[in-house]
């Protein structure tokens, strides 16, 4: 049986890279370094109105899907 599981991220550094880019290989504006660049930038943060949330989906232990996302 498989068992799926998820985990929320409040910061982009926080997901490995090269795991994001392999999701994520062909669009500018869900590149890992755009992303991070906008958080560090304080582009998107809690006190500008959009939290980071990304979100990791997992089948036992394996990354199976990556969503970038932001809770406004």
């Amino acid at each position: 049986m498989s068992e799926f599981s998820h985990r929320w991220f409040n910061q982009i550094s926080e997901i490995d890279a090269a795991l994001w880019q392999s999701f994520f290989y062909d669009t500018p504006f869900t590149d890992h370094a755009f992303l991070a660049a906008l958080e560090q930038a304080g582009c998107v943060s809690e006190e500008s109105g959009w939290q980071p949330m990304h979100l990791a989906i997992y089948q036992q232990e394996q990354v199976i899907a990556l969503l970038p996302g932001y809770l406004k």
